[in-house]
């Protein structure tokens, strides 16, 4: 896949491995469900984003019917809000999390998403 850099001014290949798809998804002020697509990756150090057609995301969303993959929702209320947030930043703060739950004697990869969450909140609140 293709993408523009600023920094380098012309256009960079990515290996397709790298490239995430992305959905926002929001409502408008008349009640009806606004979608958009996009590609994001961070390659060498730049981060590039892009918006698609639906095909093209479709050609890198998850085969698994119904799993969004980095679906972003600007509404408010939405129940999967905090396993997003979660999603968005393990990566960047995985490490911290692991530590705290063996400090705990627990084992942050062996956890399901709701013992994360709850562990993660009572964390957070000591």
């Amino acid at each position: 896949m293709r993408f523009y850099s600023v920094k380098e001014r012309k256009m960079v290949e990515v290996p397709d491995s790298e490239v995430k798809p992305v959905r926002y998804e929001w409502k408008t002020r008349s009640g009806k469900t606004s979608v958009r697509y996009a590609l994001k990756v961070a390659y060498k150090g730049q981060r590039f984003h892009k918006f698609v057609d639906e095909a093209t995301y479709r050609k890198f969303a998850p085969a698994a019917p119904g799993a969004p993959l980095g679906t972003s929702r600007k509404s408010a209320a939405s129940p999967s809000r905090l396993d997003e947030f979660f999603a968005r930043y393990e990566e960047r703060v995985g490490d911290v999390f692991r530590r705290a739950a063996a400090q705990c004697g627990l084992d942050w990869d062996k956890m399901d998403d709701d013992e994360r969450t709850a562990f993660v909140a009572k964390w957070l609140d000591d």
